[in-house]
């Protein structure tokens, strides 16, 4: 589904916590304080200690908390809509054995799945079905792993290697990521921005790959929580093959019917990053998988149907009008 100008990371809100946007300032201090030690050749006194483990868990917070948007802006929500509308998003998969389940649930409503690049092409008839649902389907890494904090080496070829797998199975789309385990570290930030791919967080985390149950108990309460224009963090399968499956595999249809129930709009990121506007204007797309390009414009089919319906009465005002001629 490949949008024809993609968003810029810039275009979205920056609202860092009052620290966030000068975090780098500081742990660039906390990176020095080694060297000054050396420099003055003693022993780092007590003072030292603290501020440097201050520092140190201010980036651990920025890193893990996406929504504090440290390093950069990140799509996470509550982005309201003029109708109430949540964003139900799917990590990890896919898998044969949950991925269908997951889809059967949603029905007719839209979602959007973050899936693994090496699943991805493991799995492409499962892509596939998510395409053909109308779901949005995006990257999120080519592998489930840690390593994006390692080095921006490693975070460009785990991040720009989920895209290429992402390609071969035909989905062209590149502009949303989702981080493993939400991960937003300085040297993924700086790949993103200059690959011009939006990231995107949550505002409300499910823990359904923690939460003990029951199903509907757990999705009722969820629903209950959820604002317009939430962010809905899920996942569709476990993180690695025979690890525990999520809850929120079980829980989507009850969860899709109480959110609905409560007037909730079930619309994809692309849908909530562009607003309002985009129930307003077509939502264009292309998508080629098996050979075939499967293009999805609502607001271009109406107009052609449109088109269709007045040539075929313009062809029978002719064709009366052809008839009545002596």
């Amino acid at each position: 589904m490949e949008s024809s100008v993609a968003p810029p990371s810039s275009s979205l809100p920056w609202r860092p916590a009052w620290w966030g946007g000068w975090l780098h300032l500081p742990l660039a201090l906390f990176a020095m304080l080694p060297y000054l030690d050396l420099a003055l050749e003693r022993r780092p006194d007590w003072p030292e200690y603290a501020i440097g483990m201050t520092l140190l868990g201010l980036f651990l917070l920025g890193v893990f908390s996406p929504r504090l948007q440290a390093f950069g802006p990140v799509l996470c929500g509550p982005r309201p809509g003029a109708r109430p509308r949540v964003a139900l998003t799917f990590d990890d998969g896919p898998d044969p054995e949950t991925t269908p389940r997951v889809l059967d649930a949603l029905g007719e409503h839209r979602a959007t799945f973050f899936v693994i690049g090496e699943k991805a092409k493991r799995y492409p008839e499962l892509v596939a079905a998510m395409h053909t649902a109308g779901h949005q389907i995006c990257s999120h890494g080519i592998r489930h792993s840690w390593s994006l904090v390692l080095s921006p080496w490693r975070a460009r070829r785990l991040t720009l290697g989920g895209l290429r797998a992402l390609n071969q199975v035909g989905v062209q789309d590149r502009r949303f990521f989702r981080a493993p385990y939400g991960l937003m570290t300085p040297p993924l930030m700086s790949v993103l921005r200059e690959s011009g791919i939006t990231p995107v967080g949550w505002s409300l985390r499910s823990w359904d790959s923690i939460h003990p149950g029951p199903a509907d108990t757990f999705a009722i309460r969820l629903a209950q929580r959820a604002r317009n224009g939430d962010i809905i963090l899920m996942h569709d399968a476990p993180e690695h093959p025979g690890g525990r499956r999520p809850l929120g595999i079980e829980a989507t249809a009850t969860l899709v019917r109480t959110l609905t129930s409560r007037g909730f709009d079930l619309v994809t990121i692309e849908t909530l990053y562009r607003g309002d506007e985009a129930e307003a204007s077509p939502e264009t797309g292309t998508t080629t998988i098996g050979g075939r390009t499967a293009r999805r414009s609502r607001g271009r089919r109406r107009n052609r149907t449109a088109r269709t319906q007045t040539a075929a009465g313009e062809r029978t005002l002719e064709r009366d009008r052809f008839a009545r001629t002596p």
